[in-house]
């Protein structure tokens, strides 16, 4: 089996990176030899197609879009979510079963958090401009 985590540096000490579409590194470890490889992803080729090549069989991720899922699920490669800081962590974690399937609706609900995160933002930058500028409408 083999399993490709998100890293931010090529070194099985790295920590995970947060999106996988973005990450610098895909860091791949073969169960049956215990073998270790790390691959920089260029813009070059796209990030899925790349797991695909490579024969892929688990991607352990922090973050993926809804399309990337999407495309791997349908090469029949499983993406598991991970919180872990290191690699070494989340790898370990599988091993164990202590890592969440990705499934399209976790990432639609993630999108959505993360939106409605930058409306409250965008609204609480608001309301302190009005606050200060007693001209604009709303101000005191």
């Amino acid at each position: 089996m083999k399993i490709c985590i998100t890293a931010k540096n090529p070194s099985q000490l790295s920590e995970m990176a947060n999106d996988f579409e973005k990450c610098a590194y895909f860091t791949f470890f073969t169960e049956r030899s215990m073998g270790f490889e790390a691959a920089i992803n260029d813009d070059e080729k796209a990030p899925a197609q790349l797991l695909i090549d490579k024969g892929v069989n688990v991607l352990i991720t922090k973050d993926i879009s809804s399309e990337s899922l999407t495309l791997l699920n349908d090469a029949n490669i499983i993406v598991y979510t991970a919180t872990s800081k290191l690699i070494t962590d989340a790898l370990s974690r599988f091993r164990n079963g202590g890592l969440t399937l990705a499934q399209k609706t976790d990432i639609d609900s993630i999108l959505q958090r993360k939106e409605n995160r930058i409306m409250k933002t965008a609204s609480s930058t608001e309301g302190d401009y009005i606050s200060a500028h007693p001209g604009v409408k709303g101000g005191k």
